[in-house]
């Protein structure tokens, strides 16, 4: 049960009941508190203070004594009394101090300890940034799109996650604090934030209007992350790039991006936008732009430019259409082991340089391709 979070400058009200506080001294009591490293974590709701080593929060600021003989019952007491953010435990003189702030970082509020003094803070405190808990397993429970020891950092992208050291997985993002966190698949070596992926032919993309734009799938496996979604991804600045891969069956692959990609909001059909178009892996060429500016359709919204017919429901897909397109990869998947296409409008195609293939794999992905 280690603990390693920041303490925060905050108020806090004892919310635990009698029977939580006759639990909580048997706990801490049996604990062993560290003396000799600053900073040093300890197990259990306290720790030893960690800024100012060798000084002690000013005692008007640890308004109430106690006379205790042991740490455990000083946290004891701290944790019934309102306000308490910590203490001050005396063991020359056996007493402790309840402290109502914990040391500042300038330790502006702090004097000398004395021989015997040792202060303690509650861990509690430093997991509150955000909503988050502290808990007795000693670790730091984070609310939703929120990251780090002590719940301190808004994970708007895999980048966050990332740069928190964290491994490729599934985690919770919250582009902004006005939206709620949804789950996005992180690949951390390639520094990519999953939008689609597409590695059989079981999950169905022909799909309606509202799937589109929610999002559908597992985002562990094959899905399509959602509209809103992956417009809130690029926002409030269009994200550095969109990244379309095919993986064909003999494991070679071709990548189009997309610099400077981002979305309309529903109101203009998410409407597809970029910079500028960088194919890297040749013959793949683009297909994106000319459909730039275009809305979204489906089968159940028809925002295309055929005035004759859905593109759509031809292609059986949800996709950016014109009139109606060179690219298909929401369409269905067949997987040949020739790799050779049928031609049939419906299945997952990349005509500009691709045509007359169908892939094995297709992913979309936003990253930092600067």
């Amino acid at each position: 049960m280690i603990f390693d979070c920041n303490p925060i400058g905050a108020t806090m009200s004892s919310t635990f009941s009698a029977l939580q506080v006759v639990f909580i001294t048997a706990l801490v009591t049996v604990l062993e508190f560290s003396a000799n490293t600053k900073g040093q974590t300890t197990e259990g709701l306290f720790r030893r203070q960690v800024n100012c080593v060798g000084e002690v929060v000013s005692r008007n600021q640890c308004p109430v004594q106690v006379q205790t003989t042991t740490v455990g019952k000083c946290a004891a007491w701290c944790l019934q009394r309102d306000g308490c953010l910590g203490f001050v435990r005396d063991s020359s003189q056996g007493e402790c101090h309840l402290c109502v702030a914990t040391a500042r970082p300038d330790c502006t509020n702090t004097q000398p300890a004395s021989p015997g003094e040792k202060a303690y803070e509650l861990i509690q405190i430093a997991c509150m940034t955000n909503g988050g808990t502290s808990s007795f397993s000693g670790t730091c429970k984070c609310p939703s799109g929120f990251g780090g020891n002590g719940c301190q950092i808004q994970m708007k992208d895999c980048d966050g996650w990332q740069e928190a050291g964290y491994p490729n997985g599934v985690y919770w993002v919250r582009p902004s604090l006005n939206t709620e966190a949804f789950r996005v698949r992180c690949s951390m070596e390639w520094n990519r934030t999953v939008i689609m992926s597409r590695t059989s032919n079981t999950l169905d993309f022909n799909r309606s209007w509202v799937d589109y734009r929610d999002g559908f799938g597992d985002v562990e496996g094959d899905h399509w992350l959602g509209l809103e979604n992956i417009r809130l991804l690029s926002q409030p600045q269009p994200y550095p790039c969109l990244v379309i891969q095919f993986t064909l069956s003999n494991f070679s692959f071709y990548i189009a991006r997309y610099l400077g990609f981002g979305l309309s909001d529903e109101t203009g059909n998410y409407a597809l936008d970029f910079h500028e178009s960088k194919c890297l892996s040749p013959p793949m060429g683009d297909c994106l732009g000319s459909v730039k500016g275009k809305p979204f359709s489906t089968y159940d919204a028809d925002h295309d430019d055929d005035g004759g017919g859905s593109c759509a429901a031809l292609h059986q897909s949800g996709w950016w259409f014109g009139g109606c397109t060179m690219c298909n990869p929401t369409g269905v998947m067949t997987q040949p082991a020739d790799m050779q296409a049928s031609g049939n409008p419906e299945e997952v195609f990349w005509k500009p340089g691709l045509d007359g293939l169908s892939p094995q794999k297709v992913e979309m992905f936003l990253k930092d391709c600067q």
